[in-house]
């Protein structure tokens, strides 16, 4: 008889499916919000959660400052790249609202309710 063989996340760290399992709530929380709230107001408190990434996360802003640092070295100074860099993560967290956003679209009209197109 063969071993009996768990299912992926059973096979995982205690640690590391605490992790997964606050994050997927977190998520579903985040995706039932967006839904209540005004996408304005959405999208600033999103903006906010970018900038706690920004400060809670120091080897993705550490990285995102090198590269940024790699593309625009030449154009701008030290200080204007740090700035770059928080707003980076500001849009991160604007973009990924309007993801969660963007669960509850099922036809063009539901589109654009949001959307700006200009020059068509």
């Amino acid at each position: 008889m063969g071993a009996v063989s768990l299912p992926p996340m059973a096979q995982r760290p205690l640690k590391k499916r605490i992790k997964y399992s606050t994050l997927y709530y977190f998520i579903r929380f985040l995706i039932f919000i967006a839904n209540l709230m005004p996408r304005t107001l959405w999208l600033a408190f999103c903006g906010w959660l970018g900038r706690i990434a920004y400060a809670v996360t120091p080897k993705f802003r550490e990285r995102t400052i090198y590269h940024l640092g790699l593309a625009y070295s030449k154009e701008k100074s030290v200080s204007e790249i740090i700035a770059l860099s928080k707003r980076v993560f500001i849009m991160l967290g604007k973009n990924g609202g309007d993801i969660l956003r963007s669960l509850k679209v099922r036809s063009l009209s539901d589109l654009e309710k949001f959307l700006v197109t200009e020059g068509v």
